[in-house]
């Protein structure tokens, strides 16, 4: 077995009950526990963790104080990632208030808008999805390119719909 210490930041209650709802849902497969008291990361340049440890033991009752060694896990996920491209008679303008249609319909905020490209969050059930959107020219048309990045099964629907939603405004495609 391993221990692993996950340190999970939210800026928001809602954030920390989506976080305690994931570990709910491994609750099958891991055993997850909140420790109570203080949580620190001492970052020790200087070799004082020893004298520190001393001062903490002489003030608290025994067993207070627990301290493990910390060292990057290497565990990391890779976000999904997938492109879909969408051809239509619309003019750029037209496709892009479509688009901006169809982000509002998913639930999605546009977070950027630079350099050509619209960055939208996804905000849906199960999680979030960023996309980004580029329009160009083609012929009589435009195409609208859209790359959506996330994790897990949300990305998966999300994808999904989004796919539905531009078949509705024209031809899609996905790589």
């Amino acid at each position: 077995m391993v221990d692993y210490i996950l340190i999970i930041r939210y800026s928001s209650e809602a954030e920390r009950k989506r976080a305690d709802y994931v570990l709910e849902m491994f609750s099958d497969r891991i055993q997850a526990e909140k420790p109570g008291g203080s949580v620190v990361i001492v970052r020790d340049e200087s070799g004082a963790i020893n004298s520190l440890l001393e001062e903490l033991y002489s003030r608290l009752p025994p067993g207070s104080v627990e301290v493990y060694r910390i060292e990057e896990a290497g565990a990391s996920v890779e976000p999904r990632r997938a492109v879909l491209t969408l051809r239509t008679t619309m003019s750029v303008e037209e496709a892009l208030g479509a688009m901006a249609a169809i982000m509002a319909s998913m639930k999605g905020a546009l977070v950027s808008n630079a350099g050509g490209v619209r960055t939208y969050i996804l905000n849906l059930r199960g999680g979030r999805v960023t996309a980004r959107v580029q329009a160009s020219n083609s012929g009589a048309g435009s195409v609208i390119r859209v790359e959506l990045e996330g994790y897990g099964r949300v990305f998966e629907r999300a994808r999904e719909a989004l796919a539905r939603r531009l078949s509705l405004v024209g031809e899609v495609s996905m790589a």
